[in-house]
């Protein structure tokens, strides 16, 4: 058994005792409920607020949050001082890439590169809403510091 697995089955198995504690207090408190009745009222309530709070969260990405991480990102591209994008497609991704093999940038640079595309893939160990978050606002901000718009052609290319 893959060892992520393995820690994630442990993991949601050590999470269920409180909800079966809880469980066996409410039957024995009730006395007409049995501890399954009291165990599937117990994880419906729980699914409720999960819903109620994964709506507020996505609320709070689509009217704040997005602004702020684009604008946090954008203004670390600005400060380290990135170049224009290289091509008229890819993500942040294929930028930082870019950037990182590019040797005529300063080497300050493209360790700066390297630490922003190492935040990112540390931001896929979080979940795929995180993951998806992060890679959008970071590609929103790539556009906004330097727009597919604005590619120039290589030397050799022109």
């Amino acid at each position: 058994m893959d060892q992520h697995v393995r820690a994630a089955l442990i993991g949601g198995s050590i999470a269920t005792v409180p909800y079966c504690l809880l469980a066996y207090a409410f039957s024995r408190l009730l006395n007409d409920t049995s501890f399954w009745e009291a165990l599937g009222w117990l994880v419906a309530v729980r699914c409720f607020f999960s819903i109620v709070e994964l709506i507020g969260s996505i609320l709070a990405w689509r009217l704040h949050g997005r602004k702020v991480a684009v604008t946090a990102f954008t203004s670390a591209l600005r400060a380290v001082n990135m170049p224009p994008r290289y091509d008229t497609y890819g993500d942040i991704d294929e930028y930082l890439n870019d950037v990182i093999a590019d040797q005529s940038q300063p080497t300050d640079l493209r360790i700066a590169a390297g630490g922003i595309l190492g935040s990112l893939q540390a931001t896929r160990q979080r979940g795929m809403v995180v993951t998806v978050r992060m890679q959008n606002a970071w590609d929103l901000a790539l556009e906004a510091y330097s727009p597919k718009a604005s590619w120039r052609p290589k030397d050799d290319e022109a």
